[in-house]
């Protein structure tokens, strides 16, 4: 009888023993976050850059330089696969409402002009982004680089003084360039994520309207725009 128990004590022992690592596996796959599914959300955050003024007139060139700046708040959304090694692979579309507006700083006034205080403004209305994301998980801990096209509105417009209706300008153009960055995604619970991002924006430059007068043969004007931003935001995933 003392065998028997012996034996039976040993069976338990070593099925234990072999459940035990596939009883592990089965408890870290209920427990380790998956980043796979369809997200959305909101964020905010501040922007600063550039945006410089160029004017080609037959008679001389000339640059007036903008530095917009200010807050925006947008939404968010997107889609994320988490492949076995880790790696996530995504892509995301935003849109942001924008209050960033910078005053006239003038540079290379032409010595012939006679009205050389110009009072200016470059506002950016909003900005909008379609990008790729890749990202690597660390459980619940995403590091990500992200990077793909984006657009933003832009009103420009400058006022001669004393005042001059004739040489004002007033002018509209939605930008088209290209947007990277880099964040950290964390998620706070199975639906909710958190992250902080910071992106680098290029525009490139769009051609805006000279002033009545100036406007004659040869004579061009163009505006560039760049920008840098810091956002937060927080995203609610479906898939988990």
């Amino acid at each position: 009888m003392k065998s028997f128990y012996l034996a039976c004590a040993g069976a338990l022992l070593l099925g234990s023993s072999l459940t035990a690592p596939a009883a592990a596996a089965d408890l870290t796959d209920d427990y380790a976050f998956a980043w796979d599914g369809i997200y959305a959300g909101v964020h905010g955050g501040y922007l600063w850059g550039d945006a410089d003024a160029e004017h080609d007139t037959l008679s001389a060139d000339f640059g007036k330089n903008y530095d917009p700046a200010g807050g925006f708040l947008g939404a968010h959304a997107g889609y994320l696969h988490q492949f076995d090694s880790n790696l996530v692979l995504g892509l995301e579309a935003d849109f942001d409402k924008v209050w960033a507006d910078g005053g006239l700083d003038q540079t290379d006034t032409p010595e012939f002009n006679p009205f050389p205080d110009a009072d200016g403004e470059a506002k950016l209305k909003w900005q909008s982004s379609l990008r790729a994301r890749f990202g690597y998980a660390f459980d619940r801990t995403m590091p990500y680089v992200t990077g793909g096209i984006s657009f933003a509105r832009l009103h420009y417009s400058e006022e001669i003084l004393p005042e001059t209706p004739m040489f004002d300008q007033d002018d509209k153009r939605t930008m088209f360039g290209w947007t990277v960055g880099g964040g950290i995604a964390h998620a706070f619970s199975d639906n909710w994520i958190g992250h902080v991002e910071y992106r680098y924006t290029d525009y490139g430059s769009e051609k805006f309207l000279p002033t009545p007068v100036a406007n004659q043969p040869g004579d061009s004007s163009k505006i560039d725009l760049e920008t840098h931003a810091v956002r937060v935001g927080i995203s609610y995933l479906l898939g988990n």
